[in-house]
């Protein structure tokens, strides 16, 4: 089965709904990417890796609002 950017896109959005910890969603993200790499195409692989690497620094960290925004550029584009 395909993990597609719309499965992506809804269980991101799922994350944010709780209190946002940029920690909290890259380990999540690392996780998601190690549970499911058969499963994930190339394009949608580099957008968890983005998130994946927000715990590298505050300048790694994408805000709450972009990360939204992602939700939803994900959701148009399925």
């Amino acid at each position: 089965m395909i993990y597609s950017k719309k499965n992506f896109a809804e269980d991101l959005k799922r994350k944010l709904q709780g209190n946002y910890s940029a920690e909290e969603l890259s380990q999540w993200a690392h996780l998601l990417r190690i549970d499911r790499y058969r499963e994930i195409d190339f394009e949608l692989n580099s957008i968890i890796r983005q998130i994946d690497g927000m715990d590298m620094g505050p300048e790694f960290e994408l805000s709450e609002e972009e990360l939204w925004n992602l939700v939803e550029e994900l959701e148009s584009n399925s």
